[in-house]
């Protein structure tokens, strides 16, 4: 990213986006979320350089280290070479002297310069990489092994990606539906809304969206960060394609994909049981501005409740905890009563029918609740190892990306 040519950049941006089709001429919202991340991708490749991997510079290497380094090894070899016991032992003090020597100004340097290095780091970003290592969260990669199953073990990388994205990743089973569930999901399946008002998305909406995306995050299948749009002039595109899919009741099916990385949930964990991970889906970054478009408009329309502190801006864990002191030094009797419930996998097992029945009880209009419906279809999540792919359709849960 450091070194791209932006304006180039932007440029072929604008020569690639004058010759595409505006979205209301008959082409799908598959075929045009394609063609946008076709566009992008065919100008970032001619303006942006691909990262090289290069091989790491130690920082606190210095001369007077390899010149400790190359005697000590001289006389390690003197060493071996010397078989008269008297000069021997001369030559052994003489070589172990040099490799203390050596040993203590590495140990010297290294921690210089790794002091050096927090300071630096805490000087631009108090909460970037030494916090991220103290706090442990800098992990290395998760590389899969045989799970254990209720049959044995998993055999091959095919049958273990299968078995984590299906443990991590449940369907939705109506099988033990309660009568409750069944008329639930009955109104999930059969309900359709008249259409209401459409009011479109407009171009401060999408610029709003594109600014608010984080840059630096890991993109999703396309492999197009969000640097690309937030360089770009995809405004007007962008708001075009998403008023086709508000209208249409289409959520482009490039971005119900996801790329799954699997994570160890902590260190200590059983890392051959499915449960000791969790699941990150990436999404395309085109698909999660639009996500932030529909995210907004839900918020003017569902506001959360006034006891609700998780997943509402400005409210945290902190606030949930003043608020129950304050209820229980404020009472009048001497106990209260508490219960704390801990939800296994809230995430990963959300019930879609319970959720759209909660957007019909708080009177979601309909251009929404119609586009959200189609937004829960057709779902993918793919798992890539060093093997091969595993996907697997997604029928429940909002796997955190």
């Amino acid at each position: 990213m450091a070194r791209a040519d932006w304006e180039a950049y932007e440029s072929n941006v604008a020569n690639a986006l004058s010759q595409m089709d505006t979205p209301d001429v008959g082409i799908s919202v598959d075929s045009k979320a394609t063609q946008l991340a076709d566009c992008i991708r065919s100008a970032a490749l001619a303006t942006v350089p691909l990262a090289r991997e290069r091989v790491a510079k130690t920082p606190w290497w210095s001369p007077n280290l390899q010149r400790l380094r190359t005697r000590s090894r001289r006389l390690r070899r003197a060493y071996q070479k010397t078989w008269v016991a008297r000069s021997r032992d001369l030559v052994r003090e003489n070589y172990q002297a040099a490799r203390r020597e050596y040993k203590d100004a590495l140990q010297k340097a290294k921690g210089e310069s790794w002091k050096a290095f927090v300071r630096r780091n805490l000087d631009l970003d108090p909460w970037g990489i030494p916090y991220k290592i103290v706090a442990g969260k800098l992990r290395p990669s998760t590389i899969l092994a045989g799970l254990r199953t209720p049959d044995g073990f998993t055999e091959g990388w095919r049958d273990t990606s299968a078995h984590m994205l299906n443990t991590l990743l449940p369907d939705d089973d109506a099988t033990p539906d309660t009568p409750l569930q069944k008329g639930i999901r009955d109104s999930f399946e059969r309900y359709t809304p008249e259409r209401g008002d459409i009011p479109p998305v407009t171009e401060g909406e999408t610029e709003v969206a594109v600014c608010a995306g984080r840059p630096r995050k890991a993109p999703g299948p396309d492999g197009l960060p969000v640097e690309f749009l937030q360089k770009g002039n995809f405004a007007k595109h962008l708001t075009a394609l998403f008023n086709q899919c508000i209208k249409e009741s289409r959520y482009p099916l490039p971005w119900k994909k996801s790329q799954a990385v699997i994570l160890l949930k902590e260190e200590g964990r059983d890392i051959t049981l499915a449960k000791s991970y969790r699941p990150i889906c990436l999404l395309d970054t085109a698909g999660k501005t639009f996500e932030r478009v529909l995210n907004q408009r839900l918020l003017e329309v569902c506001q959360p409740e006034p006891e609700q502190y998780g997943f509402v801006r400005g409210r945290s864990t902190e606030g949930a905890l003043v608020a129950n002191t304050d209820c229980v030094t404020s009472a009048a009797s001497k106990y209260q009563l508490a219960l704390f419930v801990d939800i296994s996998g809230a995430f990963d097992n959300l019930w879609w029918p319970s959720l759209f029945e909660e957007l019909r009880r708080r009177g979601t209009p309909t251009y929404l609740y119609c586009l959200l419906r189609d937004y829960c279809r057709d779902r993918e999540v793919t798992l890539t190892t060093l093997g091969g792919s595993v996907s697997k359709g997604i029928t429940k849960g909002c796997p955190q990306g």
